[in-house]
């Protein structure tokens, strides 16, 4: 990589950062409803000088940084944060998912693995093509046991179609470790070396030179010979962060970050969301938390202990590590047995746990 080139490489990452902070404290103060972090993940904006216009993308929700390469303005961004006119969904698709004709974005998926069949699909119709296109196809680590993804793999392979699936391996899937549990995962803590006869191409996503030069030769081979191929770009998850949905510790407890407890009631949402988390919202809330007895809504007075909570993102509260354990990446506490215990933290988010 040349001067220029490490410049802008560092840009994309610094602002992909940026953006990410911004987004967290616009959560964080309840401005915005939703925020999945890219943190650890910059390293995938190398791809893009090996891109072409003619290339079509298939994102993972985390690739943040290959968008902002790719040419996604971080207006873009926030009006999809927001879930504005302006977003590329014009405020009726969760945030966090873009897309843009443009640029061959393709509309990334809400259940993680569909984006797997509709690359393979893209590559498919584009294989043809004078100008020797690819697909790129995103995904996590935790996402390779899915049939979806399994399924557009053995296509690929057996329809030698030019997609690069790129599996994004942080150990992490949601608030799960992945250690031992992937395809790749063989006995005895080996890696496999192929998978449906391709080679798996292990690359350092955090050493950004040297997997430049490596995804470019990747690339270069799926052009030559429009057959697919399989990285697992090895990147760590910033774990100092949110990085991960407010849904994610449902098992002891639910996290409603744009609804407030008054007065013993709910009272709906202020500002640019109130229709996306105020009466409707709570009666989805209402019945998935109903049947396995955590809240009964409507029932509250008596039975609602105000309590002190500081709701810290750090390593240590949020107990990640790369133990097998798995527990909610975001919030870890105990209510007293047999009361409904209500939690403020600083951001003004609710908990709310039996």
């Amino acid at each position: 990589m040349d001067r220029d080139q490490l410049l802008t490489l560092y840009r994309n990452m610094l602002l992909a950062r940026g953006i990410d902070r911004i987004e967290q404290e616009l959560t964080s103060r309840g401005e915005a409803f939703f925020h999945l972090s890219g943190a650890g993940h910059e390293g995938t904006a190398v791809l893009a000088d090996h891109l072409t216009s003619e290339d079509w993308l298939h994102c993972h929700y985390r690739d943040r940084a290959l968008l902002v390469a790719r040419g996604l303005s971080p207006r873009t961004f926030f009006d999809t944060l927001l879930c504005n006119e302006f977003s590329p969904g014009s405020g009726r698709r969760m945030s966090a998912f873009f897309n843009d004709p443009e640029l061959h974005i393709m509309s990334m998926v809400t259940p993680t693995g569909n984006n797997a069949l509709q690359a393979v699909g893209a590559a498919a119709a584009i294989k043809q093509a004078d100008n020797t296109p690819l697909v790129y196809c995103g995904v996590g680590d935790g996402t390779t046991q899915q049939g979806e993804w399994l399924e557009a793999v053995g296509e690929a392979v057996r329809s030698q179609l030019p997609v690069l699936f790129m599996v994004q391996d942080n150990k992490w899937a949601i608030s799960t470790t992945t250690n031992g549990k992937t395809f790749y995962s063989l006995p005895e803590g080996k890696q496999a070396t192929e998978f449906f006869g391709m080679p798996i191409h292990y690359i350092n996503g955090t050493d950004v030179v040297t997997a430049h030069q490596q995804i470019g030769t990747v690339v270069q081979e799926i052009r030559t010979t429009s057959k697919p191929a399989l990285i697992v770009f090895q990147v760590k998850l910033d774990e100092g962060r949110a990085t991960v949905i407010a849904l994610a510790g449902i098992r002891s407890g639910f996290h409603l970050p744009q609804q407030r407890i008054h007065l013993l009631r709910f009272q709906d949402a202020t500002g640019t969301h109130r229709t996306v988390t105020g009466h409707r919202c709570r009666h989805m809330f209402e019945f998935f938390l109903q049947p396995v007895g955590r809240v009964p809504f409507g029932n509250f007075i008596g039975k609602i202990e105000d309590k002190a909570l500081t709701i810290g993102f750090s390593q240590q509260r949020r107990g990640s590590t790369d133990s097998d354990s798995s527990g909610s990446e975001c919030f870890q506490f105990k209510a007293e047995p047999g009361k409904f215990v209500c939690m403020f933290g600083k951001s003004g988010h609710v908990l709310l746990g039996q």
